[in-house]
């Protein structure tokens, strides 16, 4: 069928697979409705019918915190909205970009979080770090690592510790540690030792960076 006084045309053309006969017989009349599409009965009765493939596409995206759930806002049919929730990721999550990766822990209702981040620069293949599979037997362990990353509870070795007094004897300065960690020395035998005498009401003074001398009254 060529177009009125040119040379296009349309053509409809018989698969070379085709095995016996077909008829299809046309409409007896134009669709009531612009985009009614074409369809046929499997005797070959063609009809005009709505068209059910629309041009469908998404318009927009929401999230429900309460729900923790996606819904894409869809034009031409019903949105779309997700099964099950964001509670479950699969085995491993992934946060990369151009800076460290970063997982934000919020309050409950509020802006304050606490901050889970990666260090800038990762020496070999990165760090991994298992943690225990249960909480400490008591209160007040502290989490250890091995070198492999594999971290367990063990008993705070690290306490407060603090000098609670001092003694020189014989050019050593001993310590006594409050906390059981062991006392500290320091040899003190390099320096002189003497006595300064003064009288009652006497200020000392140096006159010089080894010499003190003294004078009445305050």
């Amino acid at each position: 069928m060529r177009n009125a006084g040119g040379t296009n045309r349309v053509s409809f053309t018989v698969d070379d697979a085709l095995t016996t006969q077909r008829t299809y017989t046309l409409p007896t009349d134009f669709p009531g409705t612009s985009g009614f599409a074409l369809v046929s009965t499997t005797g070959g009765i063609m009809s005009w019918a709505e068209f059910s493939g629309a041009n469908y596409y998404a318009d927009a995206l929401t999230y429900s915190v309460a729900n923790q759930q996606f819904t894409i806002g869809m034009a031409g049919t019903t949105d779309i909205v997700q099964t099950g929730d964001m509670s479950s990721f699969g085995q491993s999550i992934k946060l990369s970009g151009t800076n460290a990766g970063s997982i934000d822990l919020y309050e409950a209702g509020g802006t304050e979080l606490v901050r889970l981040q990666a260090p800038a620069t990762v020496t070999g293949l990165g760090q991994i770090y298992t943690l225990p599979d249960a909480y400490p037997t008591s209160s007040g362990y502290a989490l250890v690592s091995t070198t492999a990353g594999v971290m367990s509870w063990a008993t705070n070795s690290d306490a407060n510790y603090y000098t609670t007094s001092a003694s020189l004897s014989a050019g050593t300065l001993t310590g006594v540690i409050a906390g059981g960690g062991s006392n500290w020395t320091a040899d003190l035998s390099a320096l002189t030792t003497g006595s300064l005498a003064g009288a009652a009401n006497y200020v000392g003074y140096f006159t010089a960076t080894n010499a003190l001398t003294g004078t009445a009254g305050f």
